[in-house]
């Protein structure tokens, strides 16, 4: 059916507006006729008109919303669209579209929030509890926003407010101004970030930024730079920072800020501990240690350096080891003749293998007092290694050290001078009358102690112990043995050891033994050991004795009288002088010895004595010679004239006298003991 509305606006061709109505809804009829715009008048404020040329608009409540401009663009709430479907508020908060499917609506819209901001939500009303945001393309879902206020791509659980799942995962940023480009990638196992991948500034760098300021950076060198001037680690992956102080240090610890290692200056580094230099390495690669951080100047300079500047504490180094085992602390001092730090080469003969100096401030500098030095010793070889060592001191008044002591390769000591010899155990040579001194201070009674030990595997009888020789030129300039001590063990039994002192001397150019000591006590000489020929007892003493008349025996004074003995061995000898002053002066009775004077040892057989000079003021007898007489076994005294008596008798005694005040008698006798 056609409807017609004529040039003067009539409806032709239809029964009813309502049935011209439905016919044009259901597409059985068609307008025509109509050349300008009109209006469709639907009802009270509805209409659909035409107000532009080819354009229709939708009017409700005399108001335009919804427009179909030329182009098929359609308007909602604007009669100028410029997108296919165009929809406007007046207000800058509104639900601009609201999409609901099911039985539950979940109110899912799309609007703005404020005039610029673009909104779209799912389940406004929090329906349901797992409501989300998803973008689909080819039939699979590629995005997807998660009710947690996540954002998945390519997985519909999201464990991340970003997360992407992709072979090879990666977020691309490129700068349109720059047209530089940066990108994040998980790279297989590697994350990886890169900017400016063409190089097209050469400048380029990844910075991290706290606060609104550059904290840290990687340059385009592939140093790491932190903020500040603190430090970097550069492409070689060298760390540097800031040169730092002993009380600040550039290397430090959080919760310790004073504790670490600085730049003291160029080419020199420090440690410190509770803000103070303890540690200096300074270019040359020589380290100091403690306080004091100038490497001292004496000799050589050293490698290593231990100072202290505290009074009553010294430099010193230690090495101590605490194990279960024979090992100790150590201090190793090498040599290798190769030039290489850890290589190895052969050493030489006599080459120095370590060296201890001891030096003192001369007021200008250290000046070197003592030395300890080790050599090889010898030709070396694999696993064999002979040395020596060597001390020496400093002579007042001079510079440098001379050698003073040896100990060679095979344990000999030298001391003083003839360095090379090899075959003495110890060599001492010394210009002093007194070469050497062993003192005792001790407390008690004990006294200075040296002590020769033979210590032999297999000791027998008769072994030499020990030898000190006395040697000197002749002249010949021949050194010549002159004299000598020896130890011998005579027997060697446990429990009845013995040993012997044998002294010997050179006699008209021959060398023999000439005293020996014996184990028994005993000494016997030129050789003879025989014990029963040796001499064992020694002895000298002063003995009192006194003359008296027989009437009156307690008498006597022994004024001017002197009388010694010695005894050698068996051998007894006294000599001297009697004088006896103020003996009572009756005339009757005999010269008499007291009681108390006796001999001092027993003697073995009878014998007598001729005194030598006999006076007296009065005597009896007019012979001036008298005798001393003994009896074997006793050591009684009897004084007789030779002429008279004819034994020894001890009740004879026969040296008569009337009046005597004043006696002297001079003698010597000789007797043998028993023992």
């Amino acid at each position: 059916m056609a409807v017609i509305v004529n040039g003067d606006g009539i409806l032709t061709g239809v029964s009813s507006l309502t049935t011209a109505l439905d016919d044009i809804t259901s597409g059985r009829g068609t307008i025509t006729g109509v050349t300008t715009v009109g209006t469709l008048q639907l009802g009270a404020g509805v209409s659909i008109s035409s107000p532009r040329t080819q354009n229709v608009s939708i009017f409700t409540n005399d108001s335009e919303k919804l427009t179909v401009d030329d182009a098929g663009r359609v308007g909602i709430g604007t009669d100028n669209p410029d997108t296919l479907l165009h929809v406007r508020s007046s207000s800058t908060t509104a639900k601009l579209i609201t999409l609901e499917g099911g039985n539950s609506p979940r109110n899912n819209y799309i609007g703005l929030n404020a005039a610029d901001n673009l909104e779209i939500g799912a389940d406004e009303d929090n329906e349901g509890s797992s409501s989300s945001i998803r973008f689909r393309i080819d039939g699979s879902e590629v995005v997807r926003f998660h009710n947690a206020g996540r954002i998945g791509v390519n997985t519909d659980s999201p464990q991340a407010e970003l997360h992407l799942v992709a072979d090879n995962p990666n977020i691309e940023f490129n700068d349109t101004s720059t047209s530089n480009n940066a990108e994040i990638t998980l790279d297989n196992a590697a994350l990886r970030i890169e900017v400016d991948e063409d190089n097209s500034t050469a400048s380029s760098k990844i910075e991290f930024r706290v606060d609104g300021s550059n904290k840290f950076n990687i340059d385009s060198s592939g140093n790491f730079n932190i903020a500040g001037s603190i430090g970097r680690f550069d492409s070689t992956g060298l760390i540097k920072t800031a040169n730092g102080s002993a009380t600040a240090p550039s290397h430090g610890f959080i919760n310790d800020p004073d504790n670490g290692m600085y730049r003291v200056t160029t080419n020199t580094i420090a440690l410190a501990t509770n803000g103070t230099e303890r540690l200096r390495i300074n270019a040359d690669g020589n380290v100091s240690i403690k306080d004091e951080p100038r490497l001292f100047d004496g000799g050589n300079t050293p490698t290593l350096q231990v100072a202290d500047n505290v009074s009553g504490r010294w430099g010193r180094v230690s090495s101590a080891a605490y194990t279960n085992d024979t090992v100790a602390g150590a201090i190793v001092l090498a040599k290798s003749r190769n030039t290489t730090i850890g290589g190895h080469t052969l050493v030489n003969e006599n080459d120095q293998i370590g060296c201890i100096f001891f030096e003192g401030s001369d007021g200008d500098t250290f000046e070197r007092g003592a030395v300890i030095q080790a050599f090889v010793d010898g030709t070396p070889g694999d696993n064999d290694m002979p040395g020596r060592l060597v001390f020496g001191t400093s002579d007042p008044g001079t510079t440098g050290t001379q050698e003073r002591l040896r100990i060679n390769k095979n344990g000999k000591v030298n001391i003083g001078g003839d360095y090379s010899q090899t075959t003495r155990q110890l060599s001492v040579v010394s210009s002093a009358e007194q070469v050497a001194t062993f003192e005792y201070s001790g407390g008690d009674t004990d006294g200075s102690e040296v002590r020769f030990y033979h210590n032999s595997a297999s000791p027998a009888d008769n072994d030499t112990l020990a030898q000190l020789q006395f040697s000197g030129k002749n002249s010949a300039d021949e050194v010549t043995l002159y004299s000598s001590i020896s130890a011998q063990s005579v027997d060697v039994t446990n429990g009845t050891e013995d040993g012997n002192i044998i002294f010997s001397t050179r006699a008209a150019g021959s060398f023999g033994e000439r005293v020996r000591i014996l184990h028994t006590g005993g000494i016997s000489f030129n050789g003879d050991t025989n014990d029963s020929n040796a001499l064992d007892d020694y002895e000298e003493g002063n003995l009192t004795w006194v003359l008296a008349k027989s009437t009156h025996p307690t008498t006597g004074s022994t004024n001017g009288s002197v009388v010694k003995y010695v005894k050698v061995g068996r051998l007894v000898h006294i000599s001297g002088r009697i004088r006896t002053d103020g003996t009572n002066s009756d005339g009757s009775g005999f010269i008499v010895f007291q009681s108390s004077s006796t001999l001092p040892f027993t003697p073995e057989t009878s014998g007598t004595s001729v005194v030598g000079h006999f006076r007296s003021q009065e005597q009896y007898d007019s012979s001036l010679t008298a005798s001393i007489s003994w009896v074997a076994g006793s050591t009684t005294l009897y004084l007789y004239t030779l002429d008279s008596k004819g034994d020894y008798s001890a009740d004879q005694n026969n040296v008569p006298v009337s009046v005597q005040t004043n006696l002297v008698m001079t003698f010597s006798l000789t007797y043998r003991t028993n023992a």
